[in-house]
């Protein structure tokens, strides 16, 4: 995270950032969705200001920061780890694919991970199911595909169709050469 004012980076913590954004900069001004500068901000809030915490409400902190205990190691670094070589990488494939049935189980009974919220569980999780197909298990090293857990790609696809998901991925960045990206839009 860059800060344009002092120019310098404040964080290359990439397991905060999305905290820190929820948490930190409410205050920092920017025009209500819809309206210019100077327009008024909506009942309840100064104008300029954005809703703290969206993604990391505090009714829901205790919850996210269990599903990123289990999450973080068992997919963010699993998938890595299940794709290598050696001892470890089957036990981490087992994991895995293990985790991916245990959330599409979930999922075929909520929008996100958490209910009907958007939070940062669920961008935390987004960032290595989009890259996991058109990446590390671009040649099935892993195997089977995303499309094979039916609520979980489902989901994946769900996010990726909200704009903030889809204009900032780039998969010509993290796309294996010669790897067939999935079709992320069908329903």
């Amino acid at each position: 995270m860059w800060d344009r004012a002092s120019g310098t980076i404040v964080s290359n913590d990439f397991r905060t950032i999305g905290i820190d954004l929820a948490t930190q900069f409410h205050r920092v001004p920017r025009p209500p969705p819809g309206r210019t500068a100077g327009q008024g901000a909506p009942p309840g809030r100064a104008a300029g200001q954005r809703p703290a915490g969206q993604t990391y409400p505090e009714d829901l902190r205790e919850e996210i920061e269990e599903l990123d205990a289990w999450l973080g190691p068992a997919v963010n670094w699993g998938v890595g780890r299940a794709a290598g070589g050696g001892p470890d990488a089957e036990a981490a494939r087992t994991t895995l694919l293990g985790t991916f049935a245990d959330l599409d189980l979930r999922l075929a009974r909520s929008r996100y991970l958490l209910g009907d919220r958007l939070t940062e569980a669920d961008v935390r999780l987004w960032v290595t199911l989009v890259r996991y197909d058109a990446g590390p298990n671009a040649r099935r090293a892993i195997n089977p595909g995303l499309d094979r857990f039916p609520h979980l790609w489902s989901y994946a696809r769900r996010l990726y169709r909200l704009p903030a998901f889809r204009d900032t991925t780039d998969f010509a960045t993290f796309t294996a050469p010669g790897a067939t990206v999935p079709n992320w839009t069908s329903p």
